[in-house]
């Protein structure tokens, strides 16, 4: 369920990875450890920049679909993750309320929309897409560096996993 935050974090930091230490747990359903799976995750990550990143995963948010980047940097930080469907918070004697995303599909519509855009303008203009099957292959290392860290309890080196990503 991390491999999206992959994606989303190699742009985010426009620098590759070169190693991953990954930690986890089954805390929310005991089925995920039966199938020799996890539920929650924590995933620390060095970049060739010298950039940090660390991604915390749950398959569970008992008050609706979660999703946030925090970025921060020498010249100060960012926050992206918009959860209100309205920019409205209510505070009231009773306490304070806003609404929020519940669902994936609520939360990206517009991403899939312009992700399909932009693939069928490539394909009608003969020119490459945008994310191009090196960006899986990378995501796809990065994800097998981080169950191998998490089998190993090591940090381990992206590299091994990583022939023709970059």
């Amino acid at each position: 369920m991390t491999i999206h935050d992959f994606d989303c974090v190699r742009w985010l930091a426009a620098s590759e990875p070169v190693e991953i230490s990954a930690m986890a747990a089954c805390l929310v359903d005991p089925m995920f450890a039966e199938l020799g799976d996890v539920d929650t995750s924590i995933v620390s990550i060095r970049f060739e920049s010298g950039a940090l990143a660390v991604i915390d995963n749950s398959r569970r948010s008992a008050f609706g679909y979660d999703v946030r980047t925090e970025i921060f940097g020498s010249q100060g930080a960012l926050f992206v993750g918009f959860h209100q469907d309205t920019p409205v918070t209510a505070l009231t004697g009773s306490g304070v309320s806003t609404d929020h995303v519940y669902f994936f599909l609520e939360r990206f519509d517009q991403a899939y929309i312009d992700e399909l855009r932009d693939f069928v303008d490539a394909i009608v203009t003969d020119r490459p897409p945008n994310v191009t099957g090196a960006d899986g292959r990378a995501a796809l290392a990065m994800a097998y560096a981080a169950e191998a860290s998490l089998r190993e309890r090591r940090p381990v080196e992206i590299a091994q996993f990583a022939k023709g990503t970059a």
